[in-house]
């Protein structure tokens, strides 16, 4: 896996989780526009829990 230049806390093979760096998006009218922010696993999850669901 390669580590994203734009998360400040990356994640070192053989660690406990898999980083995330994606474009934010804003869905507030019904379609998904890019806000132009980032988000970043490692950033959100350095201050709180983070829990994530996959369907």
């Amino acid at each position: 896996m390669t580590n994203s230049t734009n998360c400040s806390n990356p994640v070192t093979q053989g660690g406990h989780r898999y980083d995330f760096d994606l474009p934010r998006y804003d869905f507030s009218t019904g379609a998904g526009v890019i806000t132009g922010e980032r988000f970043c696993l490692s950033k959100v999850s350095a201050n709180q829990p983070v829990a994530l669901i996959f369907d």
